[in-house]
């Protein structure tokens, strides 16, 4: 049942951005480069993210300290999740000026989105798979000759305890990802917000907020999940407060169309494919 259930997991995490990529295809007639543009845009955050996590371990003492997760677990969190807020919706912002004209529609900021926390789910899927064929493969023995006979006893009781999780646990890796991709895709329209122009070529109001807010609901995100687990909250706890999140973001994501809505029929933007020009004039900061 345990394999079961990693398998389901590792089809939702997979699958999902795929299909959520396919149906805003259908829907808004948007092309899969712009999903590919998202893709990038989450591998180029991580370029800076990464060596900046590793940074944290060269601190001087004192600093790390007060970032030490079983002392200061709050510190830990925030920063952990400001510097991914950071990071990605930085590179989303890039993402959207290297598009220029072919960003300005709604269903191109879903597609962005859909990519940014597609390949994340992907990655994460991808890494769950390998792990099940390696732990599958030491189970069955046919990997153990090659493990020292020191080591052989304690992969064991490491295999057992994966084998022996409960159906359900495996699970919650795959909500985790669709609430992660619904709050990404969020945090994309969001930075859209900060650069798309309005009807009649008008600078987007409130285009920097648009930008901090995007960063700061980014950093909340990702310092509660890590908080949380850090405090002795479950899986299924932590995915409950992420589903709140997740329906407040549907609930905005609404909203917004609502008014782009209105901002298309006063000035109808062209396909991206269709509209492709040698030089693009830049989107409004």
């Amino acid at each position: 049942m345990t394999i079961a259930s990693f398998i389901l997991t590792i089809l939702i995490q997979i699958g999902a951005p795929i299909a959520l990529g396919w149906w805003l295809h259908r829907r808004y007639k948007v092309g899969w480069g712009i999903f590919g543009v998202g893709v990038l845009t989450f591998l180029g955050s991580q370029v800076v993210h990464l060596p900046l996590l590793g940074a944290l371990n060269r601190l001087p003492a004192s600093a790390r300290f007060l970032l030490d997760p079983m002392i200061y677990p709050l510190n830990y969190a925030l920063v952990l999740g400001l510097l991914a807020g950071i990071c990605e919706e930085t590179a989303r912002w890039v993402g959207f000026r290297l598009l220029k004209k072919r960003g300005r529609r709604w269903g191109s900021a879903l597609m962005l989105g859909a990519g940014h926390g597609g390949v994340e789910s992907i990655l994460v899927g991808v890494t769950v798979l390998i792990n099940l064929v390696v732990f599958a493969l030491v189970r069955s023995g046919g990997t153990v000759g090659f493990l020292p006979a020191e080591t052989i006893a304690e992969v064991q009781a490491q295999m057992d305890a994966f084998f022996g999780l409960p159906f359900l646990t495996p699970l919650a890796g795959a909500v985790e990802r669709i609430f992660a991709l619904v709050l990404q895709v969020t945090l994309t329209v969001m930075v859209w917000l900060s650069l798309a122009p309005r009807p009649g070529g008008q600078k987007p109001r409130f285009g920097g907020l648009w930008f901090v807010g995007a960063v700061l609901f980014h950093t909340l995100i990702d310092a509660l999940a890590v908080w949380l687990s850090l405090a002795g909250w479950s899986a299924w706890a932590v995915e409950g407060v992420l589903a709140g999140l997740a329906l407040i973001s549907v609930v905005f994501l609404v909203q917004v169309r609502r008014r782009v809505r209105g901002w298309e029929q006063a000035e109808p933007l062209p396909v991206p494919e269709a509209a492709a020009e040698p030089d693009f004039p830049e989107l409004q900061p």
